[in-house]
């Protein structure tokens, strides 16, 4: 049997720095919860990685020396997964998409939000498929106590689950695919190359969208994996505001051998759900072209009534929501409202037994999903939030905010009906309003997914 990570290496401290939204705060037990979300939030949901594991670039140096060392396990690894591969072979386009249930409503990987009790939350609510936060691959593949922090999943719990990394290298591109492969004793559904992160941390590190215009990178990444991997390989792309250079991304990345295949209908320089549109013409363009693989849309999910309409629209197999979920979990419940309350609860009651991997990932959401019903003048109740530090914290907010109930304007959140989608490329923003310089070197934090 392979060696796995001891028990211990889950012993980290909750407090991490981290960015949000462009500010650099040190989250720890005592934040004050209302920090943590921004009234203008709509980037504050993919794109960070923890930088606390990236600043001591000598320490980091050591420590992958010290895992090096420990590969030689990697060679069983091998093993296995040329035995996997030979036994079961790697399923097509579609086979693979019917393997997993053929879902239909797929929650973003969001750093910090799509923890496995936010994935459990949301399947409650009807989505289909998930995907992990995006993960740093170097850190993955070559520190043990990122992983022991960081990764969590149970296949016999969640159902299809996606593992997205992000990275410019192959190599540690296929080493994650390794280890998630022997972290969730095989049964991770498939990798995921994020090729859509626009913020400057990407631009720094090149990966995300700032590989789009390095095509050999690109097919390096994904073909390697393809070929080496016995689990199918996906990637979650922006678009370019020439459509030919879009399709030309796009068979890029599915001649490499990406199984699916997640538009993100923005391009780089677009950042923020309130401030551009998502161009479902080019989404559905895409489709047209590449009917052959599965194909995810993505971009301004923020109501059931979206959803239905973008199904429609581009013809796509599934929809992607970020933004949207985390104001409304039951985003994809039918269109039925739950109360925000009773969300809350349930949330509260999956994270006694799959606690996130910091405090802050509850704070978060808890102030997503009430803020807008709790009345500003409660600093009692924020602050019960702000303070926690235990679970049994949280089930007391929980059960607080029950006892003052009648205080909020519970009510189903009001959005401007098919925001996103565009249908007359004359009127599209990106032709009708041309980015302003300042718009592209504007980099208010951290989001790919809304």
């Amino acid at each position: 049997m392979i060696q796995r990570e001891s028990e211990q290496d889950f012993a980290i401290s909750s407090s991490l720095t981290t960015t949000t939204t462009g500010k650099r705060l040190l989250l720890n037990h005592t934040t004050d919860a209302s920090t943590l979300i921004n009234s203008d939030d709509s980037e504050g949901v993919c794109c960070d990685v923890s930088e606390s594991f990236m600043e001591n670039e000598e320490e980091f140096s050591c420590m992958k020396e010290e895992e090096d060392e420990e590969f030689a396990w990697d060679k069983q690894v091998d093993e296995e997964i040329e035995v996997e591969k030979e036994e079961k072979g790697k399923l097509g386009y579609y086979d693979f998409w019917r393997s997993i249930g053929s879902p239909k409503y797929v929650v973003a990987p969001m750093v910090d939000q799509s923890e496995m009790a936010f994935r459990l939350l949301s399947k409650e609510y009807g989505a289909t498929l998930a995907y992990t936060p995006m993960f740093h691959g170097m850190y993955f593949a070559y520190h043990k106590k990122y992983r022991a922090r960081f990764y969590q999943f149970n296949p016999d719990l969640e159902g299809p689950v996606f593992a997205q990394f992000c990275t410019n290298d192959p190599e540690t591109f296929v080493q994650c695919g390794k280890r998630v492969w022997d972290l969730s004793k095989q049964k991770i559904s498939a990798i995921d190359l994020n090729l859509g992160c626009p913020q400057r941390i990407a631009r720094r590190g090149r990966y995300g969208s700032f590989l789009m215009e390095d095509l050999q990178t690109v097919h390096s990444i994904i073909n390697k994996a393809h070929l080496e991997l016995p689990m199918p390989v996906t990637a979650k792309i922006r678009i370019f505001e020439d459509l030919e250079l879009t399709m030309n991304y796009v068979k890029t990345v599915v001649d490499a051998g990406a199984q699916v295949l997640c538009v993100h209908g923005r391009t780089r320089e677009q950042k923020g759900a309130n401030q551009n549109y998502a161009d479902w013409t080019v989404i559905r363009a895409i489709r047209e072209q590449f009917p052959q693989i599965p194909m995810i849309a993505n971009g301004n999910i923020r109501t059931f009534q979206d959803v239905q309409d973008c199904l429609e629209y581009t013809r796509v197999d599934a929809v992607m929501s970020g933004e949207g979920l985390l104001e409304n979990p039951a985003l994809f419940n039918g269109g039925q409202f739950v109360h925000p309350l009773d969300i809350s609860d349930k949330y509260v009651n999956i994270c006694k037994t799959h606690f996130p991997p910091d405090h802050n990932n509850i704070k978060r959401h808890l102030f997503r999903i009430l803020d807008k019903y709790i009345p500003e003048d409660r600093s009692d109740l924020r602050g019960i939030l702000g303070k926690a530090s235990l679970w049994e914290h949280y089930r007391e907010f929980v059960d607080y905010a029950r006892k003052i109930e009648n205080e909020f304007d519970f009510k189903e959140l009001e959005f401007e009906p098919s925001i996103c989608v565009v249908t007359d490329p004359e009127n599209h923003p990106i032709v009708k309003k041309p980015l302003r310089k300042k718009d592209v070197e504007t980099d208010s934090g951290a989001a790919d997914e809304e």
